[in-house]
C-alpha cells in the first residue's frame, strides 16, 4: 500500500472502532443506572426495616458502581483518544481537498498545498485585497482572515492574502466532497461579489442545513 492508501486504512480502523466504544460507554452508562436504584432500593429498606442485611446489599451495590464508574472513566479516555485521531485525521483530509479545490478555481495556495488543517492563498495578481475578501466572506457566512505573504506589498492592515482553516466545519460535520462547493463560494466572493452575493449565502445556508450544530 502506498502512503494514502496507508492513511485511509487508519481512518477506516478509527471509524469502525468508534462505535463499539461509544456502544459500550452506553451499556455502562445503562449499568450505573441500574446499581444506583437497586442501591437506592437497598438503602431504602433498611430504613424502613433496620435489617443490616439491606445495609449490606447497598454497600455492595455502591462498590459495584465505583468498580463501574471505572470502567466508563478507562472507555471514555480511550474513546476521547480515537475521537481527537479521526478529527486530526478529518482536518487534514478535508484541508487538503479545499486546498486543492481552490487553486482548481484558479487560487494561488502558497507552499503548493497544505498538509494540516490551514492554508495560505496569495492574493496577488488579483484584483482584491484580504482585508476586502475577508469582509466579503464575513458577508456571506464564510470566516476567514486576511494575512500577510512573503514580501507582501500591502501594508499588514490590508495584506495580500488569507489564511484559510478547516476545523470548525471538519467539527460541524462537513468531509471532503462539500470541499468543491466551498472553493467555488470564496472563488464568487474574490472575483464576482456584487453579482454573486445572494447565490452564495444561499449555498452557504444550503450547507449549513445539512450539517446543524444542534440537532
Amino acid at each position: 500500500l502506498d502512503h494514502n492508501s496507508n492513511r485511509e486504512v487508519e481512518k477506516m480502523k478509527l471509524k469502525d472502532a468508534m462505535p463499539i466504544y461509544q456502544r459500550y460507554r452506553q451499556q455502562l452508562v445503562d449499568q450505573t443506572r441500574s446499581l444506583v436504584k437497586q442501591r437506592d432500593a437497598a438503602k431504602a429498606k433498611f430504613e424502613a426495616t433496620n435489617d443490616q442485611t439491606w445495609s449490606d446489599e447497598a454497600a455492595t451495590l455502591q462498590l459495584s458502581i465505583e468498580k463501574t464508574q471505572e470502567e466508563f472513566n478507562k472507555n471514555q479516555e480511550v474513546l476521547d483518544g480515537l475521537t481527537e485521531q479521526w478529527c486530526l485525521a478529518a482536518n487534514a483530509e478535508n484541508a487538503k481537498a479545499l486546498a486543492d479545490a481552490l487553486q482548481k478555481q484558479g487560487f494561488k495556495i502558497l507552499t503548493g498545498g497544505t498538509d494540516n488543517h490551514l492554508m495560505l492563498v496569495d492574493l496577488r495578481g488579483m484584483d482584491v485585497s484580504g482585508k476586502e475578501l475577508q469582509n466579503r466572506c464575513d458577508e456571506v457566512y464564510i470566516t476567514l482572515n486576511k494575512n500577510t505573504v512573503p514580501n507582501d506589498p500591502r501594508s499588514p492592515f490590508v495584506t495580500s492574502g488569507v489564511r484559510i482553516g478547516t476545523p470548525a466545519i471538519t467539527s460541524r460535520g462537513l468531509v471532503e466532497s462539500d470541499m468543491d462547493e466551498i472553493a467555488r463560494c470564496v472563488w464568487l466572493a474574490a472575483t464576482d461579489f456584487e453579482n454573486k452575493a445572494d447565490e452564495i449565502r444561499a449555498s452557504v445556508t444550503e450547507i449549513c442545513g445539512r450539517y446543524p450544530i444542534y440537532q
